[in-house]
This record gives structure tokens, C-alpha cells and sequence, in this order.
């Protein structure tokens, strides 16, 4: 059994207060917190039941957690082991934890593992982190190596909206993206909107070259959408009446 400073470093499924190493190499403490001078740690106490949350479940719930599984990403709600988890996910609303599960923080209130990365970062995170529901819960929009995808909540077959990188926002009743110039091609820079009613997509704006959109925001009715143009300066512009 490996040692880390004298103490047993022992496999992920390690107990609350114990140190492991995590599948990227880094060794943590369980839970943030370590044993007691016993080398056991203290037994929780017996919570009240107007204190005990229900155990999470239900088909919203497993369908974030596959999202969540799918992406690689690392939730707020799982690692704090919040009671709430199963209300939050049943209503399609996960909280993310950026930069890895790891804190190199041990506060005695916060159950997040304990340890230090040394500057471990998943380079594929703010790709995986940009995931997005359709507002009818139906659809699951996500980027993949600078491709748009767009696949069916409940699973099912991805299909690519957009081949080239840019920014994009998710409407009412679709995604609306931006398609980078193509000097080989003779395209210029244009917004597009993707209705996942019909499968097909329309162009609704053509930019000049000298825009270059930051993100994109969507009007609650799909009706307009603003982005910001940063060039030498920095500009919001409105796209509206296109349908």
C-alpha cells in the first residue's frame, strides 16, 4: 500500500476521512475532513425526519446524472453531498463544479474532497460544461470538438447542427449559432437559427468582417437575440423581425 507523508493512501473508494487517490493521479481526503486521533472517523448523528430528504430519484433525476456521467463533470450537489440533489435534479437543474472535484481547501462545514491537484486541469471541461436543455426538457445541446450536437433528452441518436466553431444560445424552440467565415469557401461570417421542429436550419443574419461575437442572448420568445460585437470597441447588437 502506497504512503503520501506517512499516511496509507488507499483506493477510491475510500472511507469519509481517508486519503486516495483519484482516477487523475491526485491524492484527497474523503470528504475534506480527516479521521479523528482514533483514525476512525466520528460517526454522523441520526438526523430528525422533518430533516431527512427523500432518496433521489425519478426519470428526471437519471437523466441528468447520465448527462453529468456522459460529460465528465463534476456537480456541486453531488460532491457537498447536498440533501436537496433529488429535487434539484428532478427539475433539470444541476449545480457544476469547475476545475475538478478536488479543493485544496479542508473547510469542517464543506464535504468536498480535500487535496491538491498540482495544477491538474481537464482541458476538455469547458467543452463538456457547455451541455444545455431545450426549454421543453426534450431536447440536450451540447459542442464536441467545435461541433454543434443536438440529441434527445431520453437518449437516442446526435445529430450535428453546425460543423464550425462559434457561439451559440438555445430559444424557445431551438439553438441559434454563429458559422465563422470561410475565405476558402467565399462564406461570411453569418447567425443561423436551427428549429428542432422541422430539422432545418436558416440563416438570419450576414456579419461584416470585422464582427466577432462573444455570446449570444435570446429574447424569452425567440422573437430577437442580442450579442456582443468586440472589436476595437465594444458594441451589443439586436437581431430581430426575422421570423
Amino acid at each position: 500500500m502506497a504512503e503520501f507523508k506517512g499516511i496509507p493512501v488507499v483506493p477510491e473508494t475510500a472511507r469519509s476521512g481517508q486519503k486516495y487517490r483519484t482516477a487523475h493521479g491526485v491524492v484527497a481526503i474523503k470528504d475534506g475532513i480527516k479521521a479523528g486521533a482514533s483514525g476512525v472517523a466520528a460517526p454522523a448523528a441520526r438526523k430528525p425526519p422533518w430533516l431527512r430528504a427523500p432518496m433521489p430519484a425519478g426519470v428526471r433525476f437519471d437523466e441528468v446524472r447520465h448527462t453529468v456521467r456522459e460529460h465528465r463533470l463534476a456537480t456541486v450537489c453531488e460532491e457537498t453531498k447536498c440533501p436537496n440533489i433529488g429535487e434539484c435534479w428532478n427539475a433539470g437543474t444541476a449545480t457544476l463544479m469547475l476545475m475538478g472535484e478536488v479543493c485544496t481547501r479542508a473547510c469542517r462545514f464543506c464535504a468536498v474532497d480535500t487535496g491538491n491537484p498540482h495544477g491538474w486541469l481537464d482541458t476538455e471541461e469547458p467543452v463538456n460544461a457547455r451541455v444545455f436543455e431545450s426549454h421543453d426538457g426534450r431536447m440536450i445541446y451540447y459542442e464536441r470538438e467545435g461541433e454543434l450536437v443536438v440529441r434527445p433528452a431520453s437518449g437516442g441518436h446526435e445529430r450535428t447542427i453546425r460543423s464550425c466553431p462559434g457561439a451559440w444560445a438555445v430559444g424557445p424552440r431551438g439553438v441559434f449559432y454563429e458559422c465563422a467565415a470561410d475565405a476558402a469557401e467565399g462564406t461570411a461570417r453569418t447567425v443561423s437559427y436551427w428549429d428542432v421542429e422541422t430539422g432545418k436550419g436558416q440563416t438570419i443574419a450576414t456579419l461584416t468582417d470585422t464582427d466577432a461575437i462573444g455570446r449570444i442572448s435570446v429574447s424569452r420568445d425567440g422573437r430577437s437575440i442580442i450579442y456582443d460585437r468586440s472589436k476595437a470597441t465594444f458594441d451589443l447588437m439586436m437581431i430581430e423581425n426575422f421570423r
